[in-house]
């Protein structure tokens, strides 16, 4: 049985009414809705600052029965808010809410460099495990940025985490998140200190870990996994087609939100066409 809490609908100021489109499971709705709050977010201080505080509510509450507060990541995404990062954040230690945990991921790897930099300084400072091994899952995805200077700091700030992440109890630790991490920047110098670990902490059999060495040892030149599709164009560059049936947004009643991409495309490539 709920509380009193009420719903994040529920909870709009009169002055939100704008921000009604988000809560749609319309998808015509949506492709209205999104690309047009992304415009005025870029444009209006005060249209970004009441998507932030949409999303904070959102998270403190844990009170959206929609998709509004994923829409609301991806509005704040590619609006490029800087001033969202700290919310985005917070989603990340969502485990309750995975479809808002991967929302948020998504939103700050498309957010940049900076974003993932306060990411890694998060990591450290607080220390809350389900915090730790999303930021790490999203650490893992950086080389689709194609900065090779952040991809070596990613590299090196994971090896300083193994042993932290190591003497952790099982129900707090990180490290099959930042091996797996590792293993997909193509970060070769780990294969040992994984074996080792693998060996001295699990006896020699953890799937998770065992894998990341095999992708290791099998990828020779030590190249990074970047998937063939960016990740914000795979989850919702449907956003942006005006002529995709496939889309479908769907929240159950649980709590889940499905999001089918049923195209790929974004703002910047229908501008330039």
């Amino acid at each position: 049985m709920r509380d009193e809490t009420p719903w994040l609908r529920e909870m709009l100021d009169d002055d939100d009414d704008d921000l009604l489109g988000l809560f749609s499971d319309d998808e015509t709705v949506l492709k209205r809705a999104v690309p047009h709050l992304i415009a005025r977010s870029r444009e209006d201080a005060d249209v970004e600052e009441r998507l932030v505080e949409l999303l904070e509510t959102a998270v403190a509450e844990q009170n959206d029965d929609s998709v509004a507060s994923v829409m609301t990541t991806i509005v704040l995404a590619e609006s490029g808010s800087t001033r969202a990062i700290a919310a985005l954040m917070r989603c990340l230690a969502l485990e309750t809410d995975e479809a808002l945990q991967d929302a948020a991921q998504v939103a700050l790897l498309r957010l940049g460099s900076a974003a993932i930099v306060r990411v890694m300084e998060s990591i450290g400072e607080d220390e809350i495990p389900s915090f730790n091994r999303a930021a790490y899952d999203l650490l893992g995805k950086v080389a689709v940025l194609e900065d090779t200077g952040l991809d070596h700091a990613v590299k090196d700030f994971l090896e300083t985490r193994v042993e932290l992440e190591r003497h952790k109890a099982a129900r707090e630790t990180g490290i099959e998140q930042l091996f797996r991490a590792s293993a997909y920047l193509g970060d070769r110098r780990q294969i040992e200190i994984m074996k080792a670990v693998l060996a001295e902490d699990y006896g020699g059999h953890q799937p998770a870990i065992q894998d990341a060495v095999e992708l290791l040892e099998e990828n020779t030149d030590g190249v990074p996994f970047i998937a063939s599709m960016p990740p914000w164009q795979e989850r919702y560059g449907w956003l942006f087609e005006d002529h995709r049936d496939e889309a479908r947004v769907t929240r159950s009643a649980s709590g889940a939100i499905s999001l089918t991409p049923g195209g790929v495309g974004d703002e910047d490539e229908r501008n330039s066409e």
